[in-house]
């Protein structure tokens, strides 16, 4: 489980960074991205606590 972890979190900051670049360009723009961010990162964080 361990090795899984350094993986996975640079593949979800690329995914949150392409749905950044597709957001940005009609809607929320940096805010909405910042929010959306900080709001998978908790998850993340609570899933990864919780194991």
């Amino acid at each position: 489980m361990i090795s899984q972890k350094p993986q996975g979190i640079p593949v979800i900051v690329k995914y949150m960074q392409d749905q950044c670049n597709k957001s940005g360009m009609h809607s929320g723009g940096v805010v909405g991205c910042c929010a959306v961010f900080v709001f998978y990162f908790v998850i993340l964080f609570l899933l990864l606590s919780m194991e």
